[in-house]
């Protein structure tokens, strides 16, 4: 505590002022970098991660879009079979109208 008097005594309370706050700012400062880097480092962790599992999804959506095409040509094909077992039975309908029953005697 002494120092303290000494000092204000010998440069002046404002420049003693001065001194301790600017000391005390740049002590705030590299706490506050410190804790910065820290938590630049997680995010970038985090990042990385992220990005392996977009990967992952991406990778996964791609096959699952070659399973949808695939069942996309399954049902097309479907489809058109149906419309063709639709046109066969117009066709079957239509021969069995324009043919007269069996009268029996």
């Amino acid at each position: 505590m002494q120092d303290v008097v000494n000092l204000i005594s010998t440069l002046g309370f404002p420049i003693v002022v001065a001194v301790g706050l600017a000391y005390f700012i740049y002590q705030a400062f590299l706490k506050i970098t410190d804790e910065n880097k820290a938590r630049e480092a997680k995010l970038y962790e985090m990042i990385s991660v992220n990005q392996k599992q977009v990967k992952k999804a991406i990778e996964v959506n791609a096959s699952f879009v070659e399973v949808l095409n695939d069942f996309n040509e399954e049902f097309s094909q479907v489809h058109t079979d149906i419309n063709q077992i639709q046109e066969d039975i117009k066709d079957i309908k239509k021969d069995l109208d324009t043919k007269k029953p069996y009268s029996g005697i």
